[in-house]
């Protein structure tokens, strides 16, 4: 079938110009590109084998100039897809590495456009310092430090404040890779920070005694001092009291100042003198009042020189002086004491002028009373230092002796 007959073939069927156009490119796109070169002397030589002889370029003109070609045209192959082909420089690259030429212009010209364009992250400084690049432009500094700030306070348990100043800049990073997210610049923050921890200072009269992480140590601290101070078997008026002025601050301060529970209450109950006054209770006597507070009788006179020693009596009210030994933070406690006491009966007499004088006779015995009185004893550690009348109540009257005395001279 000659061209005309292809014409002819093709144009019976749907679309042949375009599949004539297609078929033709094809032979075109599939003819070898390189010969070898034919020897003078094997030009009359029978073709060989795979090879078409050497006036198969010489037939090229004549079918271009319209001459019939003899011989069944091949079967019509539309190529499968495959990657284009480029010819640089004479040598034929294959369409994969067409891609990876293309991958790399792309990539280049990207990392280009990032140098080249502007600001494209915020750049962090601790203390002056950079330590990254954050993606989140929207971040500010202080979200930044509240952040690692509770970081760290979960880590330790308490609040801290941080040492150094955290800053942001609008900035351009080297490159993509630099470029990190929130999260994960937290941890090297913390990495290159300092930071105060808030402490509690346990301060008595003023002087700093104790330092502990949480409010909750040196609560826990003074709780135990007041419940090993607490006397037994006796009802309480109020809550327990220390003696001195007690308070607890706030501070932030390094982390290794903290101490223990144990230090802290080792030094709170270390013994000192303390002067006190006593109130003189019924059945008291210097020497019960002085073992009492834990003093010899040579100290407890030097501590009243007004009491004789060789005389020491005391009355019911009067004050004495006392030392004692008293841990640094002592315990103060009001009880109530209820006491039955007698009550002292009087003396009526009776004038007889018919006796002289002289005469004196009891006509009625008295009686004491009895009455019930209320107190409040104050302790300092289990030791009574005071006592307080609240209320007397009389439960028997007394009976006044009945005394007839004469009156003649």
């Amino acid at each position: 079938m000659d061209k005309d007959d292809n014409s002819r073939f093709f144009s019976s069927r749907p679309n042949t110009r375009d599949t004539l156009r297609q078929y033709e490119s094809h032979r075109r796109r599939n003819r070898p590109r390189h010969k070898q070169p034919a020897l003078d002397n094997d030009r009359d030589a029978p073709p060989r084998p795979g090879n078409r002889g050497p006036d198969r370029d010489s037939a090229k003109p004549a079918a271009r100039a319209g001459q019939r070609s003899r011989g069944r045209p091949r079967s019509l192959r539309l190529p499968r897809f495959a990657f284009p082909a480029i010819v640089v420089a004479g040598a034929r690259i294959t369409g994969v590495a067409v891609v990876a030429v293309c991958l790399l212009v792309v990539g280049v010209a990207a990392f280009g456009l990032w140098m080249t364009t502007g600001d494209n992250a915020l750049e962090v400084f601790v203390g002056g310092e950079s330590v990254g690049f954050i993606a989140e432009r929207d971040t500010t500094a202080e979200d930044l430090a509240a952040q690692v700030e509770t970081a760290i306070s979960v880590t330790i348990g308490t609040n801290v404040v941080l040492d150094q100043e955290i800053t942001l800049e609008a900035a351009r990073a080297p490159s993509p890779s630099d470029v990190l997210h929130r999260p994960d610049i937290i941890p090297i923050i913390r990495d290159n920070v300092t930071f105060r921890a808030e402490g509690f200072v346990i301060q008595v009269d003023g002087a700093e005694l104790g330092l502990l992480r949480n409010r909750e140590a040196a609560e826990g601290v003074l709780s135990g001092i007041i419940q090993r101070n607490m006397p037994d078997g006796v009802e309480i008026v109020g809550q327990p009291a220390f003696a001195e002025d007690v308070t607890i601050q706030s501070r932030f301060m390094s982390e290794d100042a903290f101490e223990s529970a144990e230090v802290v209450i080792a030094r709170l109950n270390q013994e000192r003198p303390v002067s006190h006054t006593y109130t003189v209770q019924s059945g008291d006597n210097m020497s019960m009042i002085a073992s009492n507070f834990g003093m010899s009788l040579e100290e407890i006179f030097e501590a009243n020189p007004a009491i004789n020693p060789a005389n020491p009596a005391l009355s019911i009210g009067q004050i004495v002086n006392v030392v004692q030994m008293t841990p640094t933070l002592s315990v103060s406690t009001v009880e109530v004491s209820v006491t039955n006491e007698e009550v002292p009966y009087g003396t009526d007499t009776i004038s007889n002028p018919t006796h002289q004088n002289t005469f004196r006779a009891v006509r009625q015995q008295g009686h004491t009373g009895v009455m019930e009185v209320t107190r409040h004893i104050t302790r300092i550690n289990g030791v009574i230092v005071g006592s307080e009348i609240i209320s007397e109540n009389i439960l028997q009257e007394p009976v006044n002796e009945l005394v007839e005395v004469g009156t003649r001279n």
